[in-house]
């Protein structure tokens, strides 16, 4: 596949992706925030049991099971995103002790022939940055 043809999936797996948040209650604050330490899909956050949580949502999408997405989130990859969430709530003035912070994965599957989505949303485990 050529990389612009996997840049048009992952921009459609992203909005779907949106779309299946706000579904879930999120509400959407950011998208494709970079910065020179890491970039991050999706911003969302909601009320959990009372408290604000926020979501640093990483986005695979896969045309192929030969390329599992939920693989494709290494370590490195992850300190980025876990140093690009510091760095956003720096420039935000959001206070890490105020409110409950989730870093996320959501993989999607599309089948051409069935012509369907599967969603898979799951916590990343942390690693040290």
């Amino acid at each position: 596949m050529s990389k612009s043809g996997a840049q048009n999936i992952g921009i459609w797996g992203e909005a779907q992706s949106c779309a299946f948040l706000k579904r879930q209650g999120y509400r959407i604050a950011e998208t494709n925030f970079r910065t020179r330490r890491g970039e991050i899909d999706i911003i969302a956050y909601m009320a959990s049991e009372g408290r604000f949580v926020l979501s640093f949502i990483e986005v695979k999408t896969r045309s192929s099971l030969f390329s599992l997405p939920e693989y494709a989130t290494e370590a490195k990859k992850r300190q980025r995103i876990y140093r690009a969430a510091i760095e956003y709530c720096a420039l935000r003035g959001i206070d890490l002790d105020s409110v409950g912070i989730r870093f996320e994965h959501i993989s999607l599957y599309i089948n051409r022939l069935h012509r369907r989505l599967h969603f898979q949303k799951r916590l990343l485990p942390m690693v040290n940055c």
